[in-house]
């Protein structure tokens, strides 16, 4: 599957509206449209690419397109984990979760785990103290702050070892703060 960023989207264009546009090219799995900009997941990379190139820079209900590849960086976003995600769960129920606490900006699944990516902070951490641990499909799903932590830390030589920093998202119910846990990883 292939995602495609669409911007410039006139504020009257609709889901289907956009999802017909592309379907000229190929299979659209999904459609999502957020303010003046959308996402589009295609099912084959040749349509995908087809559909890129010809709707680049095109005129679509009076506002020119801006369709490229999805990066996976999404301005100002909070990007939350979800671990533990039952393969009966869809994006749909996850996005529908989510948007209890904010605006959803991006849902992707991705075997048994997905990410959300949220507009504001605040939301994403209400998201995550309220959701962590909450059935869905008949599993408990884990939530939390999906960030690049690194496992080996620059130490003095003599400290040649691999650490493993983990942040609790449960501490912040209680106390305003993050827990830090370090492990040290016995090579």
């Amino acid at each position: 599957m292939v995602k495609i960023f669409v911007g410039g989207v006139s504020p009257s264009v609709t889901v289907d509206e956009l999802k017909k546009l592309f379907e000229q090219y190929g299979q659209v799995n999904e459609c999502d449209i957020l303010k003046n900009f959308a996402f589009v997941h295609m099912e084959k990379e040749d349509e995908a690419h087809k559909a890129i190139s010809e709707l680049h820079k095109q005129e679509f209900y009076g506002a020119h397109l801006t369709v490229e590849y999805a990066t996976s960086k999404i301005r100002n976003a909070t990007k939350i984990y979800v671990g533990n995600v039952s393969s009966k769960a869809t994006t749909a129920q996850i996005k529908e979760l989510f948007e209890k606490f904010g605006k959803v900006v991006e849902c992707d699944i991705v075997k048994n785990y997905a990410f959300v990516h949220m507009a504001k902070e605040r939301e994403a951490m209400d998201a995550i103290l309220n959701l962590n641990d909450m059935p869905l499909e008949d599993q408990k799903i884990f939530v939390t702050l999906s960030k690049r932590v690194p496992c080996s830390v620059s130490v003095p030589q003599y400290y040649k070892r691999k650490w493993i920093f983990l942040v609790h998202p449960k501490s912040v119910r209680v106390t305003a703060s993050f827990s830090l846990f370090v492990f040290y990883i016995d090579d």
